[in-house]
């Protein structure tokens, strides 16, 4: 019987007896002939089989590092405002007009039917996930706050973290109360609100500088003002959502 390959495997005259030194005297019995596999062939099965094992292993450990940065990632867009859906926006139809320089001020006008179309605009764009059940973890922000002239828009509207809110929330009326004592400008004061809610890490330094503030502002010239409209005062709806028992599971 003449000598045929299969698959790198050497099958043999079972009548045959000499057997080169390099094979391994182990047989395996195949459709009717006995194979010996040499020891260069079994180095070469071991040597794939670990390669592949190696690369599973370094395949997973990729796969774990994605999943972990996406929802990282994830973690991360909760706690900042998207631009592009919250661009933000100052008052045009004011209640009444505030501080040294006449800053349009707009009463907090928020019904649950406007927060419930913020919170489904995030979810479709962010896959957020905010429900019932972790309703209270979130509150529906004014990226510009009303103090500072902001409006009541869709484009002013962002369903903030309360770990975020933990950040910006002190420097809301700090930032208020400086344009009320006339030591920033209402433009100065929005680019610090904004670059703080997009940084929410940086809110203690912000809050330290806006600290440093202390420079009185000439009073800007008196102007015509557009004549107010007077609204009729919403009624009050209490908040959505039953939320966590215990807050901090907002922090986990």
């Amino acid at each position: 019987m003449a000598v045929i390959p299969v698959l790198g495997w050497t099958a043999t005259d079972p009548n045959t007896r000499k057997v080169n030194a390099l094979r391994i005297h182990t047989k395996i019995r195949n459709k009717g002939f006995s194979c010996e596999i040499d020891r260069v062939t079994t180095l070469r099965m071991i040597i794939s089989v670990v390669v592949v094992k190696r690369a599973q292993s370094i395949l997973s450990i990729g796969l774990a590092l994605l999943f972990s940065n996406l929802a990282h990632a994830r973690n991360e867009q909760r706690l900042v405002p998207d631009q592009r859906l919250t661009p933000g926006a100052v008052c045009t139809t004011p209640d009444e007009y505030r501080y040294p320089a006449q800053i349009p001020y707009c009463r907090r006008i928020l019904p649950n039917s406007v927060k419930d179309i913020v919170i489904q605009k995030y979810n479709q764009v962010h896959l957020m996930g905010i429900h019932l059940g972790n309703r209270r973890c979130y509150k529906v922000d004014h990226l510009i706050p009303l103090c500072l002239g902001g409006a009541n828009d869709l484009t002013n509207l962002w369903p903030q973290h309360v770990r975020a809110g933990r950040f910006t929330d002190p420097l809301e009326p700090l930032l208020c109360q400086k344009l009320a004592e006339n030591k920033v400008t209402q433009a100065h004061a929005i680019r610090i609100i904004l670059d703080a809610k997009s940084h929410p890490a940086q809110s203690f330094q912000i809050y330290r500088y806006v600290e440093t503030l202390q420079v009185e502002l000439p009073v800007p010239p008196a102007r015509p003002l557009p004549a107010l409209t007077p609204r009729q005062e919403p009624p009050y709806e209490p908040n959505i959502g039953s939320g966590p028992a215990d807050m901090n599971d907002c922090f986990r």
